[in-house]
C-alpha cells in the first residue's frame, strides 16, 4: 500500500496529497483523573499502541461528580484492536478501562434512531431545529433556554410531559436510550 500511495505521490508532484483509506474504531476511555490533560491521554496512547501522536483524535470530556473523565479515541482499526485487548490503559497514576463506543444509527430527516433517511416514515423535521424541534432556525442558532426545551421524539413515543423535559438526543431521553441499548445488543 505504502508503495502505491509514494508512485502516486510522485506522479502528481506538489499538485496534491495522498493519503491511504484506513478503517478507524472509535473507543471510550472512562475513568481518567479529573486533572489530566489531552497531551497525556494521547501521550498514553502512543505509548501502548506504537501509533503517532497525530494518529489518534482525542475528545477529553469534563469532569464527572466523581472528578472522573471520559475520552473518546478514534484510532485505526488493528492499534483499536490491540488497545481493545488489553482491557485497560494507565494513563498517569489510574487503570483506565476501554471499550468500543457504541454508535446509534440517526435519521436526518425525522431526528430518529435506527434507521437511515432513506428508510424513513416518521415527520419530516429536515428544516427543524435539533434542539427544540421548531422551524425556522438551526440548533446552533436555537435561543430557547435549556428550562423550556421538550423532547419531541420522547413526546412522539408517548413519553409523560413531566418526562420530555430534556434535549432530544440526551442520555435523558428513553428514545435515545433504547436506541443505544438495542446497538449494543447488536454487536
Amino acid at each position: 500500500m505504502k508503495s502505491f500511495q509514494k508512485a502516486i505521490q510522485e506522479a502528481i508532484g506538489h499538485a496534491g496529497t495522498i493519503k491511504g483509506k484506513i478503517s478507524k474504531t472509535i473507543l471510550e476511555i472512562r475513568d481518567i483523573d479529573g486533572l489530566t490533560t489531552k497531551e497525556e491521554v494521547n501521550s498514553a496512547i502512543t505509548a501502548a499502541t506504537g501509533c503517532g501522536k497525530e494518529d489518534a483524535k482525542v475528545h477529553l470530556f469534563e469532569p464527572n461528580t466523581r472528578e472522573q473523565r471520559m475520552a473518546v479515541v478514534e484510532l485505526d482499526q488493528t492499534k483499536a484492536t490491540a488497545l481493545l485487548k488489553k482491557g485497560k490503559i494507565r494513563i498517569g497514576w489510574v487503570n483506565c478501562r476501554v471499550r468500543v463506543r457504541a454508535s446509534v444509527t440517526r435519521c436526518y430527516r425525522c431526528v430518529g434512531y435506527g434507521h437511515v433517511k432513506a428508510k424513513c416514515k416518521g415527520t419530516d423535521r429536515s428544516t427543524s431545529c435539533w434542539k427544540c424541534g421548531a422551524g425556522g432556525h438551526r440548533a446552533a442558532a436555537c435561543n430557547v433556554p435549556t428550562q423550556q426545551i421538550k423532547c419531541f421524539l420522547c413526546k412522539d413515543d408517548k413519553t409523560p410531559e413531566d418526562r420530555t423535559m430534556h434535549t432530544p438526543g440526551t442520555g435523558a431521553s428513553a428514545v435515545f436510550r433504547t436506541a443505544l441499548n438495542a446497538s449494543k445488543i447488536q454487536r
